[in-house]
């Protein structure tokens, strides 16, 4: 059964005519909306706010601060990530859809983010002094986390055999998403108006 989340990357790609901006919304709208993070059947992760980073290797759309393209910090073409690969870097973690055959690199940072303990079900907040993720006494504001850097103490040790223990994992929309829903904003970084990032307004139950 293919997911959501996959299904909306396909229409991505086969409605390239459309406006690139309307595109990532209505993308955004899945990884904001319709799922979450599944970490070793522990951890839960709901994004929030995520930056869409694209770059066509062969277009006309340019995205010199995306990190995974031909020749940025490796000399010469490099292999395509597969959907939904999980890519840390310096600024954080990006879940990627790529697409080789277009020859188009993307993918969307996680700037904003929810996580929730499963066998506990406490959300969990970064303390900055102590420079860790501690159980929420429900008066932090902002109540989620926008350390994107430190989301890869979750997003880390994968097997070595290729058994995927973290994964994206879809839940059906319980009520519709209204425009007003998801709000654009600017991308970090970009100083030329396009809004490629896009945050999550209405709170949902974190089960």
């Amino acid at each position: 059964m293919v997911s959501r989340l996959t299904e909306q990357i396909r229409r991505f790609y086969q409605s390239d005519k459309e406006d690139i901006q309307e595109r990532m919304r209505k993308l955004a709208e899945v990884f904001l909306y319709g799922g979450y993070i599944n970490v070793r059947d522990r951890y839960h992760i709901y994004i929030r706010t995520v930056e869409f980073y694209y770059h066509e290797e062969e277009g006309s759309i340019k995205d010199k601060k995306m990190y995974h393209r031909n020749n940025y910090r490796i000399e010469g073409e490099i292999p395509y990530y597969r959907t939904l690969a999980f890519n840390s870097h310096d600024s954080g973690v990006d879940i990627t859809f790529e697409n080789e055959q277009k020859r188009v690199r993307a993918a969307v940072l996680i700037r904003a983010y929810e996580i929730l303990d499963v066998n506990s079900t406490n959300r969990l907040i970064w303390n900055k002094a102590k420079q860790q993720f501690q159980v929420s006494n429900g008066q932090e504001k902002p109540n989620y986390n926008t350390q994107s850097l430190y989301l890869k103490n979750f997003l880390n040790g994968f097997s070595s055999k290729g058994q995927p223990d973290i994964y994206w994992v879809d839940v059906p929309f319980k009520e519709e998403v209204k425009q007003t829903d998801i709000i654009a904003v600017k991308r970090k970084g970009l100083k030329d108006g396009r809004e490629w990032g896009f945050r999550r307004e209405r709170e949902i139950a974190l089960e």
